[in-house]
């Protein structure tokens, strides 16, 4: 808890995972330098422009500030080392129902020069040496929840941004602020991620011992049990404050109950 100044602590279900598939993915990733160099360098990101600005595409230029249009618009220029890859608008009906898939993408292409990628298996990630955190439609707890687990080294992309209804996207899961830069995960920006992907693949050596101790991390604190344990923590956290603070606070089951809990911040 105490690391937790400043940020929206939240753990999210889907994005832990049970005892019986840590373990197999702990099985499956490179356990020394050797098998990780078998990895071919350089780093696989397949998704979808998610966020709800582009519902706005073709009528407001919200859209031009969202994470992955700015992934995209800086991965545009080939780059042996470099797939990354946008496959299209999430629920694109809902949110242009006035548009074709062609159309959208025809427009990307003619005026940004953004070619969209056809799907791939997310199994791809765990084939190359670098692994990519990117925020979408809010912060990025499933590409970090991925990145850290597949065997790779996380590329985590600072965005300290805000989406459109003003939340700022370095908010995320309770685990976040314990990820240490540099040494559980490689940190960069969009301008910077080729010049990261080219260094690290320079550097295999840093790079396995960033993705073992992401894996180790991981191992840590992304079971289901851990989740459990993080929201009774953040439940106690809320009691002691709401006990404190309240205009009708709850009753106290420690010892005197007349006796004031220490204010907390929640």
């Amino acid at each position: 808890p105490t690391k937790w100044t400043g940020v929206l602590p939240f753990p999210t279900w889907n994005n832990w995972l049970s005892d019986e598939r840590m373990i197999n993915k702990l099985a499956a990733v490179p356990s020394n330098q050797t098998d990780f160099d078998k990895l071919a360098p350089g780093v696989f990101f397949r998704g979808s422009f998610s966020e709800l600005e582009w519902g706005g595409f073709g009528r407001s230029e919200a859209w031009r500030a969202t994470p992955r249009f700015k992934l995209a618009n800086a991965t545009r220029s080939p780059d042996r080392l470099i797939d990354v890859g946008l496959t299209g608008v999430s629920a694109f009906r809902k949110k242009l129902p006035n548009m074709t898939a062609a159309r959208f993408a025809g427009e990307l292409w003619d005026k940004y020069g953004i070619k969209m990628a056809k799907p791939a298996p997310m199994a791809e990630v765990a084939s190359r040496q670098l692994a990519l955190s990117v925020a979408g439609n809010g912060w990025a707890g499933t590409t970090t929840q991925r990145a850290l687990t597949s065997g790779a080294c996380m590329l985590g992309i600072v965005d300290n941004s805000t989406d459109a209804a003003g939340w700022t996207r370095n908010l995320g899961e309770a685990y976040f602020p314990l990820l240490v830069p540099g040494v559980h995960y490689f940190p960069t920006t969009y301008s910077a991620l080729a010049e990261s992907v080219h260094e690290l693949a320079r550097a295999p050596t840093r790079a396995f011992a960033i993705a073992q101790q992401g894996m180790g991390i991981a191992a840590a604190l992304l079971t289901r049990e851990c989740a459990v344990e993080l929201i009774r923590l953040l439940a106690w956290r809320y009691w002691r404050y709401a006990s404190s603070g309240c205009a009708h606070p709850f009753q106290c089951t420690h010892g005197d109950p007349n006796q004031r809990v220490e204010r907390a911040h929640p």
